[in-house]
């Protein structure tokens, strides 16, 4: 087998077609990625990685690898040497495996200067090096087992054909249906069982499995077999004249059958390296358990596509790859359609399709496109519609944050994806949705101001008023209660009452105002006096762990507020001022509450420390100042003349107040050694004394969950949370509480999913700009430099042995 092995190597590059088929597989995959302004462009996409070169690879191999074999055998009978060749002491399946193994290397050798494509990629990283290379040698793991094949099939249409062109045009044929044919069904009849498993005999189902850096065991026995079935059927053809016609239809049905229960025995090995750096193609413990169990298809329509920036390609090959790996854990079929909402309808009918969507959950964003006229803007919607089990959720993936850039977001909508889905699997299957309570005592919100926050929600939890009277009797039904700024002290039976619901397990969210400030003085001009307050709650709060301090916040990173700059007797000049009282307040980016979140617009807010009674609770701030704050005591006198009279920047020294925290553990009742009685409760009463584990988020502003609400012509109009009507702008506070209702009423640890990080691999735009030509000019020219210096050495070679 040897020397037939070292015939097809001398014999391939003796001839100068051998080189030419290398030299243009290899200009042709410089030129799409490095020159030519396509999707496969690795400088377009911005980030350091080869997914270029491995979604292109396919296709050049399609043509490569017949190119290769098609002279193999078919060379051999055209000039009647293949009966010379079998008189030889090897066996026909020798014979055939000596040329496949000579295909193979030669296969081999023809991607090794592409290496040069992945040591550019790592010096233009920024910084160099972040390229993930366990996914990179993933890649070509799999690209070349899927050349292992078309190289199989190759050697197969060689053998059964004399002619060069009909083997090469038939390996191609062959290997395009093999590589493609197989997925038509599952995308005609999405979520049929049976058509999912057609798909999965398909070779672009195994190569993109494994190409993405996730080598799984069926992948390698798929690509085993195929190659064996179609070695072993050329040697059964090289045989063809020499076997009897029965134990031909023997062979034939030996072969299928075996190879159909080895593709089929391979499904249940269940084996899988991650070799990407962070492990992204692996699931979680808790999102195995929420996806292995769902026993309805889910389809997945994701309005993220037509034409976009390479930036967000990316962004959707990283959605679509993460359904995938959740599809591979289901026990149900997980489908996706790619909606571009530009083709969907007719261009006169299309902004009131946009509208439709905007109405139904999903959030548009403008992106500009650079085409050859000019920049065009047009409107991307990055979300999804999960359905399943007669539902549907809305997910918007997008995660935006003013202070970052627009990579840094799309990192963080990335980090965020198996939550996301997750999440919206965990509510297909939920079966009841929780509740939520809205404490009435007090003089709370109205409801109108928390409107936007209870339509927001209304997909996953049911909000319902209850006094304490009614928390009391319901409480094992309440997933979480919410004290959202009461006006008036609450009654010690009241205060009890949700002490107890704290001490069964509960889950507490207290948003509270601990200083009076008087807002229509203020919007009046006049001035008002900041005085603290004494909130009924407020030794309760201390008892759990935490003392809400009465001063007042103020921070360089604040709202602005219009102030008229004109001297007098000129027209009026509105110019944005600082106003130091409105922080705009920094989520926790390592919680998963503030994961991705922009800043949270607030008002007269009051710091937080944790006090020395919080044994057995931990104490995480959840929302901060930026790290220029100011701690100012109260009473303090407020007017809007102090826009005019800002204090020193020196003074604002204190970094990262807390004002918001999230305190996890067993707490500390706070009537532990009061009697029921006093609160008119019988002698039956049990006071219980500490905590079941449990949650409780303490924020020191009470309206941050609030939204304006204006009565206009009898209707009552409500703004956005979180929305500045001077700045037109919309901060996160409604993602803020949202995100915090979910994490307090998650009980699967679905939330503990918005943990993960990915680092942020992006090629250095300085040096793309600067070296350019430079760049492509080399990656153009080296692989061909390497393949004269293979052909000079192997020429020198074989001119001094036969010398």
């Amino acid at each position: 087998m040897l020397p037939i092995f070292r015939r097809e190597i001398q014999s391939f590059f003796s001839s100068l077609s051998g080189y030419l088929v290398i030299s243009i597989f290899l200009f042709a995959t410089s030129i799409l990625l490095w020159v030519f302004p396509s999707e496969y462009n690795l400088l377009s996409t911005g980030y350091a990685n080869l997914d270029g070169l491995f979604d292109l690879g396919p296709w050049v191999l399609l043509f490569l690898a017949p190119a290769i074999t098609m002279k193999m055998f078919a060379e051999e009978r055209r000039q009647r040497t293949l009966e010379l060749l079998l008189t030889r002491p090897v066996s026909r399946f020798q014979v055939v495996l000596g040329k496949f193994l000579a295909a193979c290397f030669l296969v081999f050798l023809a991607m090794v200067p592409t290496l040069i494509y992945y040591f550019t990629v790592y010096y233009l990283g920024d910084p160099i090096g972040c390229i993930d290379s366990g996914a990179v040698g993933g890649s070509y793991l799999g690209m070349f087992l899927l050349a292992t094949v078309y190289l199989a099939v190759g050697i197969f249409c060689s053998v059964i054909t004399e002619s060069q062109v009909i083997s090469f045009l038939l390996a191609v044929v062959i290997n395009m249906f093999l590589y493609n044919a197989f997925g038509v069904g599952s995308q005609l009849y999405p979520m049929s069982q049976f058509w999912g498993g057609v798909a999965s005999l398909g070779l672009d189902e195994h190569y993109h499995s494994i190409a993405r850096g996730v080598v799984l065991a069926k992948d390698i026995i798929y690509f085993l077999v195929m190659v064996a079935f179609f070695i072993c059927a050329a040697t059964m053809s090289l045989s063809w004249n020499a076997i009897h016609r029965d134990q031909k239809r023997k062979s034939i049905v030996l072969n299928t059958v075996f190879t159909a229960l080895l593709l089929w025995g391979g499904t249940f090995v269940d084996f899988q390296l991650d070799l990407t750096e962070e492990g992204r193609y692996s699931l979680s413990d808790v999102s195995e358990e929420v996806i292995s169990d769902v026993d309805f298809p889910i389809q997945v329509d994701l309005y993220l596509a037509g034409e976009m920036p390479a930036k967000f390609r990316v962004f959707q090959e990283n959605i679509t790859q993460k359904i995938s790996v959740l599809d591979s854990y289901s026990s149900s079929p997980i489908h996706y359609d790619l909606i571009d909402p530009y083709k969907e309808v007719d261009p006169n009918k299309r902004q009131k399709y946009f509208t439709y969507l905007s109405q139904k959950g999903l959030t548009p964003t403008d992106i500009r496109i650079k085409k050859s006229e000019g920049t065009t803007t047009q409107l991307l919607f990055p979300a999804m519609v999960v359905k399943g089990n007669g539902k549907e959720i809305v997910v918007n993936l997008l995660k935006r944050n003013s202070l970052f850039s627009s990579d840094q977001n799309l990192n963080n909508s990335t980090e965020l994806l198996e939550y996301e889905m997750v999440r919206a699997i965990y509510k297909l299957k939920q079966k009841r949705r929780d509740r939520i309570a809205f404490l009435t005592d007090g003089n709370p919100l109205d409801p109108k101001e928390t409107f936007i926050l209870r339509k927001e929600l209304s997909e996953d939890f049911d909000f319902v008023d209850l006094s304490a009277e009614g928390l009391r009797a319901q409480q094992s039904d309440i997933a979480a209660v919410i004290i959202a700024d009461p006006k008036k002290d609450l009654s010690e039976r009241t205060k009890f009452i949700v002490d107890q619901y704290v001490m069964n397990g509960g889950r507490l969210a207290v948003f509270i105002d601990p200083i009076s400030v008087s807002l229509d003085s203020l919007e009046h001009g006049m001035t008002t006096i900041a005085i603290g307050r004494e909130f009924s709650l407020r030794d309760q709060l201390f008892q759990y762990g935490v003392r809400i301090n009465s001063d007042l916040v103020q921070d360089v990173d604040c709202m602005r507020l219009p102030v008229n700059t004109a001297l007098p007797g000129q027209k009026p000049k509105y110019t944005p001022a600082p106003w130091y009282f409105s922080p705009l307040l920094m989520p926790n980016q390592s919680h998963p509450i503030g994961k991705g979140l922009d800043r949270v617009k607030s008002d007269f807010v009051s710091s937080i420390t944790p006090t020395k009674r919080h044994e057995g609770v931990s104490i995480t701030p959840v929302l901060t100042t930026s790290p220029y704050a100011l701690l100012t005591n109260t009473p303090l006198e407020i007017s809007l003349a102090l826009i005019n009279q800002a204090p020193k920047r020196e003074l604002f020294n204190k970094s990262r107040v807390p004002v918001g925290v999230v305190m996890e553990g067993s707490f500390h009742s706070s009537f532990e050694h009061r009697m029921p009685k006093a609160f008119g409760f019988d002698s039956s009463t049990k006071v219980k004394g500490r905590s079941e584990k449990t949650k409780m988020l303490v924020v020191a502003d009470g309206r941050i969950l609030s939204n304006e609400v204006k009565v206009v012509k009898g209707r009552p109009r409500y703004a956005p949370m979180g929305y500045d009507r001077f700045s037109k702008q919309t901060f996160g506070n409604k993602e803020f509480v949202t995100n915090a209702l979910r994490y307090l009423t998650d009980r699967a640890g679905i939330s503990s999913l918005s943990g993960r990080v990915l680092k942020m691999r992006l090629l250095d735009k300085v040096k793309l700009q600067s070296h350019r030509f430079m760049i492509q000019f080399l990656n153009v020219l080296l692989p061909q430099l390497f393949l004269i210096i293979v052909g000079t050495a192997f020429y020198f070679v074989r001119r001094s042995r036969y010398r």
